[in-house]
């Protein structure tokens, strides 16, 4: 094929002994790593360094593509090894040609790697500190369908809208620029400690220290929260917090260290309340409780943010309420 034709031309692969490549076989570790390193531009390091295949796994580890890889030169490459390798080869910095001595090309290394300078893709690694409901250390958030990682907006495709759950994680993300507008397609988290915690594990919360039972709940553990910690209250920051707040009845708290060390400096709290439905008035959007006659729900509050799903998560509207739900 024609793809065959061009590694040949360009030297990333070669027929056995008659000529053949025989495509559908197998190919081992040694022959892969030849292949990557080959058209990477590293092939002349390669041959210095002992040829295939020693100078080529040499090669290979110098430049990690073999970093968090294991492997014996001659057996088959497995899928675990091939997705190591290539995101390895993403991260790497490629040979480019500088220049000419004659007619031989001069080869050296720049920063670009695979991913920016083939793929034209650029990489960050950032705190995301906005999504479009709420910021970290603010109420103000980013755009519709955007997030903001250190305070830089990146619009969001259908693939990556779900980072918008993870405000206050630390990521490494994936983007395309264009007119200096970022748009992100991929990302993964990084060194972030993170206690998810449900009210009833959580002991008490005083001057910064917040105690809680170990998974035996015979034991408690008490750690330590940062002073400036960003407080997320209900999916909206606030600085307007108790103690109380913060040690909800029902629901739960989320803990987030995005530094490699010191103290949880985003606190993440999901509070909410019961509801047994004994009435619903949809032309007052109101919804009444049959545990606490005195506590109607108010839908058309100028300030309630809100959108209810079924059991199933799938959108309905209060007309759909039925009485004695549970809420």
């Amino acid at each position: 094929t024609m793809a065959i034709v061009l590694l040949e031309q360009r030297g990333i692969v070669s027929g056995d002994d008659v000529g053949m490549f025989n495509p559908d076989r197998d190919i081992t570790f040694n022959e892969a790593v030849k292949m990557l390193v080959t058209a990477m531009g590293y092939e002349k390091a390669a041959q210095l360094g002992g040829g295939y295949p020693d100078g080529y796994i040499k090669t290979a580890s110098d430049i990690s593509l073999l970093k968090h890889v294991s492997y014996k030169s001659n057996d088959k490459l497995s899928g675990a090894q091939l997705i190591n390798i290539f995101y390895n080869a993403l991260h790497a910095k490629i040979m480019k040609i500088s220049g000419f001595d004659g007619n031989s090309p001069i080869y050296e290394t720049g920063e670009e790697t695979f991913l920016s300078g083939i793929l034209d893709v650029g990489t960050y690694r950032g705190v995301v500190d906005a999504t479009e409901y709420t910021g970290l250390y603010s109420t103000e958030g980013a755009s519709k369908n955007c997030v903001k990682i250190d305070g830089i907006e990146y619009e969001l495709t259908e693939k990556t809208r779900d980072i918008m759950n993870y405000l206050g994680y630390r990521v490494d993300v994936y983007y395309k620029e264009n007119g200096g507008e970022r748009t992100l397609y991929a990302y993964e988290f990084k060194k972030n400690d993170i206690i998810k915690l449900n009210a009833s594990e959580i002991e008490s919360f005083e001057d910064y220290k917040l105690t809680y039972y170990t998974e035996d709940g015979k034991k408690s553990k008490t750690i330590n929260l940062s002073r400036d910690i960003a407080v997320i209250y209900n999916g909206e920051y606030t600085d307007l917090y108790t103690s109380d707040m913060l040690v909800p009845k029902l629901g739960s708290i989320t803990l987030i260290a995005n530094k490699t060390e010191g103290d949880y400096d985003v606190l993440s709290v999901d509070n909410y309340k019961n509801y047994v439905v004994s009435g619903v008035d949809k032309d007052e959007k109101k919804i009444y409780n049959r545990l606490v006659p005195d506590y109607v729900l108010d839908l058309d509050k100028d300030d309630l943010d809100y959108f209810m799903t079924d059991k199933n998560g799938l959108d309905i509207d209060i007309s759909e309420i039925p009485v004695n739900s549970i809420m």
